[in-house]
């Protein structure tokens, strides 16, 4: 199928209510057809906070090295998947969840044997693969399936549409490391870093934001990986960040709470407190905004005041980390089902 062709099914399955209503034999007849979506998770608020629970506290027992978790979503009716019989990356460790609403197989080799038969780990259409030494694993609708690293498998959806959600959970490498810590360096170095999008006018004036701002005058690659990993860890390793929108703050006025295990990640610079919360950071320039979230982090709750008038910068640089503290999924509003 062209990229042309995809944007036209894509743009048809949108207009359906929900991904359980949508007629896939209206848009591609009763043939087989294959849909493979990378980082699902970006359009889907409930997938990732679903999936979070799932993982629990497993990230952390793999630092300091890191893993990095993503979401593939897998829809079709197939022979075989288009990847044909392939082996995945040797890091990577992979839970397939079928949701129905048909059975799909999963038809693995052992790899060693694999390449010793067919000279090599190069994928290859199941149709010139022998079946001998091979093990057929069926996963049922609303079951999951684990599949290990180090084996050539190829999926299957032969008795009809099957809608799978993959969680890839790769541990990192240490060329991997380096360049996460490049990427924070890109953000950390200029010397002055504007996050307009998380501090702004927040009684909905129209005339003007206001921004907090941090100087970095010697960040290196140790420090910058430090932030990388704690940009990672505050998003439970997921690589899909959900953007963030924050509310006016009239809209925000109640009394909150920290949430168990999602606690945002505090790295103390010369130039300021660094938070990370949900892959995303936020600097406090000001003595009064530290003092604010060292008592927030003690008493595990926060309220936010429906103020109207003029804002010193100070009082502006609090409600801005109160309200980002919501918007990141770190706090939740009292009563509110955690």
């Amino acid at each position: 199928m062209n990229p042309f062709s995809a944007k036209k099914i894509i743009r048809k399955a949108c207009e359906f209510p929900s991904i359980e209503t949508v007629d896939w034999t209206e848009l591609f007849g009763a043939g087989e057809f294959f849909i493979f979506v990378n980082n699902a998770a970006l359009y889907s608020v409930d997938l990732l906070e679903i999936s979070k629970k799932f993982m629990g506290d497993f990230a952390d027992r793999f630092e300091p090295q890191g893993i990095s978790v993503e979401h593939h979503l897998i829809i079709g009716r197939y022979t075989q998947t288009p990847f044909g019989v392939h082996i995945d990356d040797a890091t990577d460790r992979v839970f397939h969840f079928n949701l129905g609403p048909v059975t799909k197989s999963m038809i693995l080799w052992d790899s060693q044997h694999f390449a010793q038969r067919y000279s090599g780990d190069i994928a290859r259409s199941a149709d010139h693969v022998s079946s001998i030494g091979s093990v057929t694993f069926d996963i049922a609708p609303q079951s999951a399936f684990f599949l290990p690293a180090s084996y050539h498998h190829v999926g299957r959806s032969e008795k009809g549409i099957s809608i799978v959600v993959a969680l890839a959970i790769s541990r990192k490498s240490e060329q991997q490391l380096l360049r996460d810590a490049s990427r924070e360096l890109q953000e950390l170095l200029p010397p002055r870093y504007p996050q307009a999008s998380y501090c702004q006018n927040f009684e909905g004036d129209a005339g003007g934001t206001d921004e907090m701002f941090a100087a970095y005058d010697a960040i290196g690659l140790i420090s910058a990986l430090q932030h990388a990993q704690a940009r990672r860890r505050s998003n439970k390793s997921f690589t899909e960040i959900l953007p963030i929108q924050i509310a006016p703050l009239r809209n925000l006025h109640g009394v909150y709470a920290v949430r168990d295990g999602r606690e945002p990640i505090a790295i103390k610079e010369a130039d300021g407190l660094f938070l990370y919360s949900g892959g995303h950071r936020v600097i406090l320039k000001k003595p009064e905004s530290i003092r604010e979230f060292e008592r927030i982090a003690c008493e595990r709750r926060f309220e936010i005041y429906a103020r109207l008038g003029e804002y010193s910068e100070a009082v502006m640089e609090v409600d801005a980390m109160k309200a980002w503290l919501v918007a990141t999924g770190a706090a939740r509003a009292l009563g509110e089902a955690t």
